[in-house]
């Protein structure tokens, strides 16, 4: 390292032992306690076990407790003992770390930040903690992380509990883009640049907000961007935040922790592969909100491009590099793609070394990248005569068609007298290849958009099954609650052994109870051999109420009961049953019981081996032993024990006639398509024609693609658009894209004349 551009870099003229100080990295300081150097980097980071850590990320069922007599004992309680029970760690650093935790109160489960014991007595780190929480919890913003309580413990310590995010840090989500590139050559919609310029786009107004109300984060990087599990996105981490009006930045003494890529604190704040460089020099008094963007720049090169502006390397060196404000060249993943200039343009406008050469402010930066987006000049790269054409041409395509086909008609008319017969034909030629590319491309954008509607439903089913798991684990690894009754499907036509509200359903044609799971035993197990787990199965009666009436609409919750149960018993939702088989083989279905057979183990029925063996949801076609139903979609997951033992299979079962309705049905296409779900192997899940039979046939029978020659090419790419013969030598025009969430793939077929226009 050549200190003297070092010393050049970071002036500190009050030491004879500078280049111990520059070799040291650690945080010193004059007589009077002033910070004169650099100080160690924080951030340490422990993770839970996946297991622990996806059952505490699993969104819970609601559960709600009566405040004790008048509230009194309630509140003295409160008193004793923390609102929250601390539950695992998240994450560390060198000043302080984040736990899961419960609220006790509110029954829900939140992040807590809190202090290190070891620094709890440290006057300067105690005032900037409750600063970090005082400036989070005023930046009242969609895309700011919501503070809901401050804590100080008996012993001192100082803690606050914030939303708990599931989701992933903007590093996770890049880093999954990059993956689906190297392994499928393209990111899926969701990851693609436009999906991710849109995350960016939440960024800039989360710190366009905070700055319009003085405050500066200081600390922006793709690590405390975190993006949530429906694309929310939300700025984490402002622990070294400032506010125009607050205190200037203390000497927090030395810490333990020497980290190369993490946040530091003292005489140099932030993280040095994303500061601007008058932060990297350590001029604290000139941060402003042109630093922060200088910082959203640097991610916007990494959204872009895939890779950092300034890579991972020694300290020293990476704080030099980000002084000197120098960048790596561009490297798009994948290679032989050009980033468009626009946005390099941006890119280098929001980095500019001097302040004064950046956006007026972030809202700039943001709108410019919305133009971009919008196909729109931009105020980082003005347009050439030629840009400004083409952008024309792209939002008047109609008046662009429009002179076209004048100097079209010109041109013929010139040249009429000696090829107008030969000219006409090919001409004429030429329009009804342009038309049949346009009427592809509708048709490809048609199926794309109703895939990614159907990845979003699958995806929710998911959701709700996943719910109904978590909720599984916790009842059957805890004792039930006391006096909990027991409905078992044999004794319902006994005095007092049927649910109370069990009655005639106009949609299942039979007697059921909406409030109550109906529990029956496999053949040769004993009630006696089952006795302590019937109670905690027969617990989950409102989990599996909730996620089949959920399948119904998301805010079916909100409906008063009596409606609930009307949708259930008279009208229908989408799942039809859920259900769970365990171990030791009792059946617990809702609502009611599935099927008349006595010798039924759901142990042997094909979705419990399945999901038995895999982690996560499994979808599977099943036969139909069920008295309302045809065939059945089936998707199944294991519930295990906290040693990872398996304890049961959970299941929703979706009727074929609703998802043929819901998914296969193309309102959009205005000719006659067959529509299919295939499996990665290429067999048929379901298909369109099926409709009129779905709701009779009880076995179910995978049948291969008529098709076969298409296989490789499902496998291979993702989405695409092919021509197949069908029968009597007439052309198919066959349309494909790929649904994530299960790896199956979404086909669409029909005639080319129907569907593209006559020759």
């Amino acid at each position: 390292m050549d200190l003297s551009r070092l010393k050049a870099l970071f002036p500190v003229d009050r030491h004879a032992d500078i280049d111990d100080l520059y070799v040291r990295y650690t945080e010193r300081h004059d007589a009077s306690g002033e910070i004169t150097g650099f100080v160690r980097y924080l951030g340490t980071k422990q993770v839970l076990s996946s297991r622990t850590m996806r059952d505490l990320l699993t969104l819970a069922d609601v559960n709600v407790a009566a405040l004790p007599g008048d509230g009194r004992a309630f509140h003295a309680l409160q008193r004793e003992r923390s609102r929250y029970q601390r539950l695992g760690p998240l994450g560390a650093g060198a000043m302080g770390e984040v736990l899961i935790a419960a609220d006790r109160d509110l029954h829900r489960t939140v992040a807590v930040k809190r202090i290190h014991p070891q620094h709890v007595d440290k006057a300067a780190l105690a005032r900037r903690f409750y600063t970090e929480a005082q400036i989070t919890a005023q930046l009242d913003h969609p895309n700011i992380v919501p503070v809901y309580s401050f804590e100080a413990g008996k012993k001192g310590g100082l803690s606050y509990a914030m939303k708990l995010v599931r989701g992933e840090t903007l590093t996770e989500f890049l880093a999954e883009t990059r993956r689906q590139i190297q392994e499928q050559g393209r990111p899926d919609e969701a990851h693609a640049l436009p999906a991710r310029l849109e995350l960016f786009l939440a960024t800039c107004a989360a710190l366009a907000y905070a700055h319009s109300r003085g405050v500066i984060h200081r600390d922006l990087k793709p690590d405390n961007i975190m993006v949530g599990a429906y694309d929310e996105v939300l700025v984490m981490d402002w622990g070294i935040a400032r506010a125009s009006d607050g205190p200037a930045d203390e000497a927090l003494g030395e810490l333990d922790d020497d980290r190369a890529h993490a946040t530091q604190a003292g005489a140099i704040l932030g993280t040095p592969q994303y500061m601007a460089p008058e932060q990297a020099r350590g001029e604290n008094d000139r941060l402003g909100p042109a630093s922060d963007q200088y910082a959203l720049g640097l991610i916007l090169y990494e959204v872009i491009a895939l890779h950092p502006a300034i890579p991972h390397g020694e300290l020293l060196a990476t704080i030099v590099r980000a002084a000197e404000g120098k960048k790596e060249p561009m490297r798009p993943v994948p290679k032989r793609t050009r980033v468009p200039r626009d946005l390099m343009a941006i890119v280098d406008r929001a980095t500019a070394e001097a302040p004064e050469g950046r956006y007026a402010d972030v809202g700039e930066l943001a709108a410019d990248v919305r133009r971009f987006l919008n196909n729109e000049e931009t105020t980082a790269r003005r347009d050439g005569p030629l840009q400004k054409a083409s952008r024309w041409i792209a939002h008047h395509r109609a008046k662009a068609l429009t002179i076209g086909f004048a100097l079209v008609l010109l041109g013929l008319g010139l040249g009429a007298f000696f090829y107008f017969r030969g000219q006409a034909a090919l001409d004429h030629q030429r329009i009804v290849q342009e038309h049949k590319k346009d009427a592809l491309l509708q048709l490809a954008g048609t199926v794309s958009r109703r895939a990614r509607e159907v990845d979003g439903a699958f995806d929710r089913y998911e959701e709700l099954l996943t719910g109904m798991v978590y909720a599984a684990e916790l009842a059957l690894n805890e004792p039930a609650p006391a006096a909990q009754p027991v409905w078992l499907c044999n004794r319902f036509s006994q005095p007092g052994g049927a649910p109370p509200d069990l009655a005639p359903s106009q949609v299942y044609d039979k007697a059921i109870s909406v409030r109550e799971l109906c529990l029956e035993l496999a053949p040769g197990v004993s009630e006696a051999s089952v006795a302590s787990r019937l109670p905690q199965i027969q617990s989950l009666s409102f989990a599996f109420f909730r996620s089949k009436l959920e399948s119904h609409a998301g805010d079916a919750l909100d409906l008063p009961r009596a409606r609930q149960e009307a949708l259930i018993r008279d009208e229908g939702v989408p799942a039809a049953y859920t259900y769970m088989g365990t171990e030791e083989g009792i059946l617990a279905t809702y609502p009611g019981r599935d099927t008349k057979r006595s010798d039924y183990d759901p142990r042997k029925r094909p979705w419990y081996a399945p999901a038995a063996k895999k982690r996560g949801p499994v979808w599977i076609a099943t036969d139909s032993l069920s008295d309302l139903s045809g065939l059945l979609l089936t998707c199944a997951m294991a519930v295990r024990s906290p040693q990872d033992d398996l304890l049961a299979v959970a299941a929703i079962d979706l009727e074929f006639v609703r998802i043929i309705d819901a998914f296969l049905e193309q309102p959009d296409i205005a000719v006659p398509v067959e529509t299919y779900f295939l499996t990665g192997k290429g067999e048929v899940i379901v298909q369109s024609s099926l409709r009129d039979i779905a709701g009779r046939v009880k076995d179910y029978e995978p049948k291969p693609f008529p098709h076969e020659e298409l296989l490789a090419r499902f496998a291979a790419e993702p989405a695409g658009y092919a021509f197949a013969e069908g029968e009597g030598g007439a052309r198919r025009v066959v349309v494909w894209d790929r649904i994530s969430t299960t790896h199956w793939t979404y086909v669409v077929e029909g005639d080319e004349t129907a569907l593209l226009g006559a020759e």
